[in-house]
């Protein structure tokens, strides 16, 4: 197989026996992440857009200076990004990069430099996270402003929003407009394009990420009950019965899905934990284990106190033979 199709996920060594051993890929709370704010990144991009429409509109111009409307736009957005960063619509992702031996990823993944890079198919992790809606595997993209999709996207929301508010009393009120349009701007950009959006100064990471997201009207309605919802199970839990859960446990079987929590320093994080330990039948009908499609490569960190063959006798013991012969020590130089 051709290096261009593995991805890798960084991890300490804990991390890395815990999904080998389990077999299962764990996407993390966004917003209890490092950087909380980097959801935020592409929203905060979009205040020109937003300037731009209502500045042609015909209720800014007889309403408030361009300086006025900046100041209106920029207050607005900037609460909706907080109360929503905060409050709700709930992202989960876990992150690879596409190269396989990169310093910086060693030093901000990697437990500087004595973990482990895993190398998964990204052809088998789309065929299972790109069929439906609720899951994706995607490029990250770096972007100094919006793109014309992002663009039109602010103005066709903007419009509809104010298309909707002329059929209330007090409808034209610009500062009303303005609002709203933020408000939905940033729910909807949470829930669809903003995971995939980073800051530029990050493009050396080469980030590829796998999310979904908890749509808005969920988040409220969401009851923990500690069970293993399987996709080929039915549940009487609020999750069981919740629209979201079951669309995704559909699009990723014969995968397993379990939505928990984990207490980590101060805080508690939500995460899904999606299972790749079935054996299935292929498409010559014959069996095929999951585990051994997934994982294609290792790479042993810089300061990982692992041999190849050690690490050969580790993946045996774990029934992943599949990528004993695609197994390095990594070639960067840290101190």
């Amino acid at each position: 197989m051709s290096d261009l199709n593995i991805i890798y996920h960084y991890c300490s060594l804990s991390t890395f026996l815990t999904i080998i051993r389990n077999k299962t890929l764990r996407l993390s709370n966004i917003v209890k992440s490092n950087d909380y704010l980097e959801r935020s990144y592409i929203v905060s991009r979009c205040e020109d857009a937003i300037i731009n429409y209502f500045q042609t509109c015909s209720l800014s111009s007889a309403c408030c200076s361009t300086q006025e409307l900046k100041d209106l736009v920029h207050k607005y957005l900037s609460a909706a990004i907080e109360k929503y960063n905060k409050e709700c619509v709930i992202g989960h992702a876990i992150c690879f990069s596409q190269e396989g031996d990169l310093l910086s990823q060693w030093r901000e993944y990697g437990d500087k430099g004595n973990g482990i890079a895993i190398g998964f198919d990204r052809s088998v992790l789309e065929r299972f996270f790109n069929r439906g809606q609720c899951s994706r595997l995607e490029d990250v993209i770096y972007c100094e402003t919006v793109d014309t999709d992002i663009q039109i996207f602010v103005e066709n929301l903007c419009a509809e929003v104010q298309k909707k508010l002329k059929e209330f009393p007090n409808g034209d009120s610009l500062s009303g407009n303005i609002s709203v349009a933020c408000r939905e701007i940033v729910i909807r950009l949470f829930l669809d394009k903003a995971l995939v959006y980073k800051n530029p100064g990050f493009r050396e990471e080469q980030e590829v990420r796998l999310h979904t997201c908890i749509p808005f009207e969920e988040n409220g309605s969401l009851t923990y009950k500690r069970q293993k919802i399987s996709s080929a199970q039915s549940s009487d839990s609020q999750q069981g019965n919740s629209p979201f859960f079951t669309r995704l446990k559909e699009e990723i079987a014969p995968l397993s899905l379990e939505y928990n929590f984990i207490a980590k320093s101060n805080t508690i994080v939500s995460y899904f934990d999606i299972g790749f330990d079935p054996q299935i039948a292929n498409d010559s009908n014959q069996s095929e284990y999951l585990p051994n499609q997934f994982i294609k490569k290792i790479v042993i960190g810089p300061k990982a106190d692992i041999s190849i063959e050690e690490m050969k006798h580790i993946l045996w013991a774990h029934n992943l033979g599949g990528c004993m012969n695609s197994i390095q020590k990594s070639k960067t130089s840290y101190r």
